[in-house]
């Protein structure tokens, strides 16, 4: 659109900065994602789980026994 002049230049530099703010946006949820995702190097059960769903934990804090 913006080749054939069909669009002011400031709205599309308004939409172009929208998308880069929610590129930005979309890249910290994905950061955020990946950081709370726990993984474990082998498989077993859970035997308890130390703390209740959706509660705020600590880096390092136990939250369940294997």
């Amino acid at each position: 659109m913006r080749d054939k002049q069909l669009l002011a230049q400031a709205d599309f530099d308004s939409a172009e900065a929208r998308l880069n703010s929610a590129k930005g946006h979309y890249l910290l949820a994905q950061d955020r994602l990946n950081d709370s995702t726990l993984v474990t190097p082998f498989s077993g059960r859970i035997a308890k789980t130390l703390v209740e769903n959706h509660q705020q934990i600590q880096a390092q804090q136990s939250i369940l026994v294997l």
